[in-house]
């Protein structure tokens, strides 16, 4: 089972904080404890894209929060632009990277002390789980 670095985590929260900042009584996301689903998220995807990741999440670790937020700015944008290999990497990125945080922040498991409620039922969003 692939996991990311402890490093690479780190990262993907500020990402996370990014794209889910603390907003009227919704947590952020870091806040909301969801980053300790990571690894339950990553554990489905082949090994060498986990891998990738963790390499290219370590070293964004070493960049100031300003070029992060540049760098999901131009991850939204992505999706209104095509044509070229900049735009593509974005928008995988902001596939990959957007799923996880999304993933794990609306899981319906992001209980804490601080914000009781989730936040998906927060919004007003009910999953219906099936199981076998």
């Amino acid at each position: 089972m692939a996991t990311l670095s402890n490093t690479a985590k780190k990262t993907l929260i500020r990402i996370g904080n990014i794209f889910i900042p603390a907003y009227n009584d919704l947590p952020s996301y870091e806040a909301s404890g969801a980053a300790k689903h990571i690894d339950e998220i990553v554990s489905y995807a082949p090994k060498a894209d986990i891998q990738s990741l963790s390499l290219l999440l370590a070293f964004l670790s070493i960049v100031p929060n300003a070029t992060l937020r540049w760098m999901v700015k131009q991850m939204r944008n992505s999706h209104f632009r095509s044509g070229n290999a900049y735009w593509t990497l974005f928008r995988q990125l902001d596939f990959g990277i957007r799923g996880i945080v999304l993933g794990t922040y609306y899981s319906g498991e992001t209980l804490s002390e601080q914000h009781p409620k989730e936040p998906s039922n927060q919004i007003g969003f009910y999953l219906t789980k099936i199981s076998e």
